[in-house]
């Protein structure tokens, strides 16, 4: 099924030049920075459309494909929260963790900023258990923008209210190519769908289609959005796109993944590496550069009974 978007979309391509990581080059006194910053995206009284200027996202909005014998599959998209440290949906993820971990997969993760492509390598994934959201720890592997500052989504902790419109968004490229100087061709279309809030599930849906924190949307989610960022109406980001029920007309409603439940789980430093970064939560560094969210006294976690078990609570706020 083709979408409005689809048929009114208009490709953009870029061509990325894969790189060994320039974080290994770095001389003495070079520095790197990491923003939080917020997506505002203005796309009042449209149900879904495929936007051309996706360089608005600042390349935190990524798109992750597979390299193998020249060809490249996109499968998912992702966003970044932290330096170097993404989120995406771990069933994106999940059927594929035996190949990713003998190295037989190599997964790459591709965004656009207003200077150009950037490029990421995925070298470590942390799945969390009874949740649809998964860690993606990061190494860059393309040119540094000419700044060298990098951007991230600011979390929101709120729990958005019935009826609020939220924006949905994910990057579909169909038509992408990887050739023997490592340059990646990337054809690429960047869907955005809005829609009104219509069920909330901070416990969970049930327990086949959502036993995590979620919500429900009422607007369309394509192949390839699965993991991408939903934003508020403030450019906060409030979850990540986990899946669309198929209808006769569109794939709507969609179900929303609550971030909450990753907050306290500890991850591996993004790049470069970082001793303040090095096996810390999110929710560890918070308030800083290195990480934003609202609300984070929203959120609070304990020791389970089993050895690292991480039992997480959240108060709801609106």
């Amino acid at each position: 099924m083709h979408s409005d978007a689809d048929r009114k979309a208009v490709e953009n391509e870029v061509v990325l030049a894969v790189r060994p990581d320039p974080a290994v080059a770095a001389q003495q006194g070079d520095t790197l920075r990491f923003t939080c910053v917020l997506a505002h995206l203005d796309i009042a009284n449209q149900r879904a459309i495929a936007m051309k200027e996706w360089q608005v996202f600042e390349g935190m909005l990524l798109a992750l494909f597979f390299s193998h014998d020249g060809s490249i599959t996109v499968f998912g998209s992702g966003v970044l929260v932290a330096p170097a440290i993404a989120l995406c949906a771990s069933h994106v993820i999940a059927p594929h963790m035996n190949g990713l971990l003998a190295g037989q997969i190599p997964v790459l993760c591709f965004g656009v900023a207003s200077h150009g492509a950037q490029g990421w390598r995925v070298r470590h994934i942390r799945l969390v258990d009874r949740c649809d959201i998964c860690f993606l720890c990061l190494e860059y592997c393309a040119e540094l923008p000419p700044d060298k500052t990098f951007y991230h989504a600011s979390i929101t902790t709120r729990l958005p209210a019935i009826g609020e419109n939220v924006a949905l968004t994910g990057s579909r490229a169909p038509g992408s190519s990887l050739n023997a100087a490592e340059r990646t061709e990337v054809r690429a279309n960047v869907i955005v769908s809005s829609g009104a809030v219509t069920q909330r599930f901070p416990l969970g849906r049930n327990r086949l289609l959502a036993p995590w924190p979620c919500l429900e949307i009422d607007c369309p989610a394509w192949g390839g959005m699965s993991g991408g960022p939903v934003f508020d109406s403030r450019g906060y980001l409030i979850g990540l796109v986990a899946r669309s029920m198929e209808t006769a007309d569109e794939p709507s409603p969609t179900v929303v993944s609550l971030p909450w439940p990753i907050l306290g789980h500890k991850v591996q430093a993004g790049w470069p590496p970082s001793p303040e970064l090095t096996n810390r939560s999110l929710l560890e560094i918070t308030d800083t550069q290195a990480c934003r969210i609202e609300r984070a006294d929203a959120v609070s976690i304990r020791a389970g009974e089993q050895e690292g078990q991480i039992i997480t609570e959240y108060t709801p706020w609106t």
